[in-house]
């Protein structure tokens, strides 16, 4: 790849800081902190298709507006980061996607994930990949109190690890092949969020 190619492709990416307030991202972390028994909810767990990520994730869709108060204010703190990730996207390219899936994430030490694509095989093809409708990925930063879990995009030479409360958006095609780093210290705990354009898989 060019080193134009590259600066072109890094063009593409979106990092919003301070998507909360102060306080805003401090009480998101605190709930999630203080109810990490949500990540072994069974219904949360049968519901993930991917093994690695059982028990690690807390679903937007299997969160009811009628549940505990807790699980409807985690909705909301993950709707609105879904929000600002459709923004975002539309301010600067003047289209309209919006989400398919959003999840929280948490990644314990010793968790990493290798490098792949969102829409496709590593190799581009999206033949048979069960989401090859996603057109971007949202990862919003709730903590960075932890060390290594970086975000890595190898065939762009670059990997990011921003402070808490900040939203980085990219494509999810094979031209941002992603990877994220061990963590090495502490917990990462993310908000997943990817979007499309065909609106047959929306998520509400």
């Amino acid at each position: 790849m060019s080193q134009v190619d590259r600066e072109i492709l890094l063009q593409q990416i979106r990092i919003k800081n301070d998507v909360f307030s102060s306080a805003g991202n401090k009480d998101f972390y605190n709930k999630v902190l203080t109810n990490q028994d949500l990540f072994d909810d069974e219904v949360f767990n049968k519901a993930q298709q991917i093994e690695m990520f059982k028990g690690r994730t807390i679903p937007f869709k299997l969160l009811s507006n009628n549940d505990t108060t807790l699980k409807f204010e985690l909705k909301r703190y993950m709707n609105f980061v879904r929000f600002v990730g459709q923004t975002i996207i539309h301010q600067a390219f003047n289209e309209l996607h919006a989400p398919d899936n959003t999840e929280i994430t948490r990644w314990k030490e010793g968790a990493s994930m290798s490098p792949h694509s969102d829409n496709s095989w590593v190799d581009g093809n999206q033949l048979d990949h069960p989401t090859r409708f996603r057109t971007w990925s949202g990862i919003y930063y709730i903590n960075d109190d932890y060390k290594g879990g970086e975000i890595y995009f190898p065939e762009l030479n670059w990997e990011f690890k921003p402070t808490a409360d900040t939203l980085l958006i990219f494509p999810s095609s094979s031209k941002y092949i992603h990877g994220v780093n061990t963590v090495s210290k502490g917990t990462r705990f993310t908000v997943a969020a990817w979007y499309t354009n065909d609106y047959g898989y929306l998520e509400v």
